[in-house]
């Protein structure tokens, strides 16, 4: 015979399991509908530690320079507004090289820098 204690916690794992297969089996069945493929709510905490890293290196961005500080503001703005990492750092990096091309100081960045770049622009003109 089990103790009272043990239903209960037996009753609770039960339901927990079954909650837990509810919601999955929802979620697989409406992923493909648009306002649950949108999950705002679980990005939002890798935005916040991405942003409270980026924090830190601000201080070492030589605000002075132009080809420098421009691409890092984009970064730091498109992040949150985009809601995607990777597009803030697209933005940062084709901005950065482009600035420095433009300024006559290409021999700066390395190329691999040009090369991601460009990949982000064609990203950005075919995939879209």
């Amino acid at each position: 015979m089990l103790s009272a204690a043990g239903m209960d916690f037996g009753a609770v794992l039960v339901a927990t399991c079954l909650s837990t297969a509810i919601a999955t089996t929802l979620m697989a069945l409406l992923a493909n509908y648009p306002c649950t493929t949108t999950l705002y709510p679980v990005i939002a905490p890798p935005l916040i530690l991405v942003g409270t890293m980026m924090i830190g290196g601000l201080r070492h961005v030589a605000w002075e320079d132009p080809t420098e500080s421009i691409p890092a503001f984009l970064t730091l703005i498109v992040m949150p507004l985009a809601v995607s990492i990777t597009e803030g750092i697209a933005f940062g990096l084709i901005a950065f090289s482009d600035l420095k091309l433009v300024s006559g100081r290409a021999r700066e960045v390395h190329p691999l820098i040009y090369v991601f770049a460009l990949l982000f622009l064609a990203r950005y003109a075919w995939l879209r």
